[in-house]
């Protein structure tokens, strides 16, 4: 419920209509008496980070349109920094918190990411039930106190997409909330039984549980949630559209190139993109994101090009000079998790211009994009026709002006009356 709202009917006495009558007028009246209110998005990544996620551009949305929006990260600690010194997404994390946060240039966003003195994770002595839903009294400086500072103390809204910030939503006097699922999160490996527990938790307590697409709205029901929505991903096209100068290291890069942009999980498949390049090798292999150990299958062949991480600022380069966009999914030894996975690389692939060949699987054939789909041993064949005759890139550009983010979001815009 609104801050400022108690003669608010019961939502479960109003239609859907009304309830969202009801609600803008609320927010009309609190406008106008205090100014826009809060509102906090939570991200497993925070904004410093080189990978955007649709949480950034969901919070990107809410400021356009007025908002004063909290973009709080999970938490990091000590031990992640130590841990995970090579990856630059706990880095920028890290940084994120020894700054004290920051807001963007117009004061719309302010990004904070919490440290957690002793953090809650899948690590023995630290998966305790109590650790997962006490942490934010075990932060330093205190996370209440740095959201209190920043106006964002008493927000009138939080829109989340992990479990671990239950307690903070409970710590904020639980305002409205809406819960995010992007992926089939009971089946990442070594979850610790407790987030399965705090995520039926959350579900069942969001007035909406928005869904990325048609094969997680079974998972999002399974949760317990009380009204569901489902809004794919989506592009920022003026973002990727935009044309941008090569590239430094494509001087030494060849054409054709072949990319692939992302995190490199436990469903890339590093081995079929190597003998993708051993079966091609007058194609050059490009892949970008932070991956360890993941690479190593990639190690030792000349032209695959692994880069590393690379701001998303600079990432529309990368893709407007290469001529295939690569989406390797390991659908056979991850079918649950694949099969409901609503890939945020296809959209930034086709908004750049590129062809791009895919893996099979659910959500991506339900998608009707103009991808290659192919079954793993056609993998490298669908390369090789795509390199040597690129797409003029209008179709694939066409399909990603359908999921502009503006568009995407406008349907939760709508039902929370904002």
């Amino acid at each position: 419920m609104l801050r400022g709202a108690s003669t608010q009917p019961s939502a479960a006495k109003l239609s859907d209509g009304n309830t969202s009558l009801m609600l803008a007028m609320a927010l009309i009246a609190r406008i106008q008496e205090f100014g826009n209110p809060p509102f906090i998005v939570s991200c497993s990544v925070g904004t410093t980070a080189p990978v955007h996620l649709s949480a950034h551009h969901l919070a990107k949305y809410l400021a356009e349109r007025g908002w004063t929006v909290g973009f709080l990260s999970t938490p990091t600690s000590l031990l992640h920094r130590i841990r995970f010194a090579a990856n630059p997404v706990v880095a920028a994390r890290f940084d994120d918190w020894r700054a004290g946060g920051g807001w963007d240039e117009m004061r719309r966003i302010y990004h904070y990411t919490p440290l957690a003195v002793v953090p809650p994770s899948r690590m023995v002595g630290l998966d305790s039930a109590w650790l997962f839903r006490n942490w934010p009294s075990l932060t330093w400086p205190s996370l209440r106190s740095v959201l209190t500072r920043n106006g964002f103390g008493t927000p009138d809204l939080m829109i989340a997409d992990s479990a671990l910030m239950l307690p903070v939503w409970q710590a904020l006097e639980r305002p409205r909330l809406v819960y995010r699922v992007t992926d089939r999160n009971s089946d990442f490996p070594n979850r610790p039984p407790i987030l399965d527990v705090l995520e039926r938790e959350f579900a069942s307590s969001a007035e909406i549980v928005v869904s990325t697409g048609d094969a997680l709205e079974a998972y999002a029901s399974s949760l317990g949630a009380r009204k569901s929505l489902c809004i794919p991903n989506g592009v920022d096209v003026g973002h990727f559209m935009a044309p941008r100068p090569p590239p430094p290291e494509y001087a030494t890069i060849p054409s054709p190139r072949a990319i692939y942009i992302g995190t490199i999980a436990e469903w890339f498949d590093g081995g079929l993109v190597a003998a993708a390049a051993r079966a091609l090798p007058n194609v050059s292999f490009v892949v970008i994101g932070p991956g360890g150990e993941r690479l190593q299958a990639l190690s030792g062949l000349a032209n695959i090009h692994c880069l590393g991480a690379r701001p998303f600022s600079a990432i529309p380069g990368y893709l407007q000079h290469a001529e295939v966009g690569l989406i390797p999914f390991r659908r056979a030894e991850h079918a649950a998790f694949v099969d409901t996975i609503n890939p945020l690389k296809l959209y930034e692939y086709m908004a750049a211009g590129l062809a791009v060949v895919s893996t099979r699987f659910r959500q991506i054939e339900n998608l009707d994009s103009p991808a290659v789909l192919v079954d793993g041993e056609a993998f490298s064949c669908a390369v090789a026709a795509l390199a040597a005759s690129p797409s003029d890139g209008s179709k694939e550009r066409d399909f990603a002006l359908r999921f502009d983010w503006r568009r995407q979001f406008a349907p939760l815009a709508s039902r929370l009356g904002i």
